[in-house]
């Protein structure tokens, strides 16, 4: 779960750094937290558990789902669902560079006070997702 308050999906960002995200999907819940899935690559078998420990941390409510497949294919298409709060959307769709750190770098980038409601990325195998 991430904090519903301004800031909080840049913090979480920060908390990724330079690692490379392969799928983030983001659906605001209610006036307090909004669910999230997150793909990051990673370069040993500890070190999914230090990164949810991280996140832990750090505030954002987390449930390493590294070892488990069955979830990992079902979570992934069921992230969100429908907000009560999600009234008057605008969807927009961006295409950025895959490579470590184009998630938060994309993210500081938008100079636009938005609240983002509802956001998918996947990472394809390509040059942009």
């Amino acid at each position: 779960m991430l904090p519903e308050e301004r800031g909080s999906l840049r913090r979480f960002g920060k908390l990724i750094g330079a690692r490379n995200v392969t799928e983030f999907k983001y659906r605001i819940a209610d006036r307090r937290s909004a669910h999230i899935f997150v793909g990051i690559q990673i370069r040993g078998s500890g070190e999914s558990a230090k990164i949810a420990c991280d996140f832990e941390a750090h505030g954002f409510s987390t449930v390493d789902l590294t070892g488990d497949e069955l979830a990992n294919q079902h979570v992934r298409y069921m992230i969100g669902g429908h907000s009560p709060l999600a009234r008057n959307e605008r969807l927009f769709r961006f295409e950025f560079p895959e490579c470590p750190g184009a998630l938060m770098k994309f993210l500081a980038s938008m100079e636009a006070n938005w609240n983002i409601s509802l956001f998918h990325y996947r990472d394809q195998g390509a040059d942009y997702s």
